[in-house]
C-alpha cells in the first residue's frame, strides 16, 4: 500500500518525534494564539492522545473554546483513512460554514 510505504519513509526520515511534539505544552500555547476559525478532528480510538482523547479535547477546549471539535467514532490516529466519509463530511461542513 502506497500510504503505508510513505509513512514508513516519513518515520525513518523524521527530524523530530511528532508524538512528543504533539504532547508538549507549546501546542496548546500556539492554539491559544489563533484567531481564525479552527476545526479539530480526533478519532475516538487515537492512542497517541495521552492520557485519553477526552482529556486532550478538554485541554484544547480550554484554550480555544470556539474551535469546532469533531469526534470521529471508532477511528484512530489516521482518522481520514479509517473514517473517510465522516472525516470528509465534517471537513466540507466546516469549510462551507459562515
Amino acid at each position: 500500500n502506497e500510504t503505508l510505504a510513505l509513512q514508513d519513509y516519513n518515520i525513518a526520515h523524521a527530524r523530530y518525534s511528532s508524538v512528543v511534539a504533539g504532547s508538549l505544552p507549546i501546542l496548546l500555547h500556539n492554539l491559544a494564539g489563533l484567531s481564525c476559525p479552527l476545526q479539530i478532528m480526533l478519532g475516538t480510538r487515537d492512542v497517541l492522545q495521552v492520557p485519553s482523547v477526552e482529556w486532550r479535547i478538554e485541554q484544547m477546549r480550554a484554550v480555544v473554546p470556539a474551535a469546532q471539535i469533531v469526534r470521529l467514532e471508532g477511528a484512530g490516529h489516521w482518522a481520514q483513512y479509517e473514517s473517510p466519509d465522516a472525516y470528509n463530511a465534517a471537513l466540507l461542513d466546516f469549510l462551507s460554514g459562515p
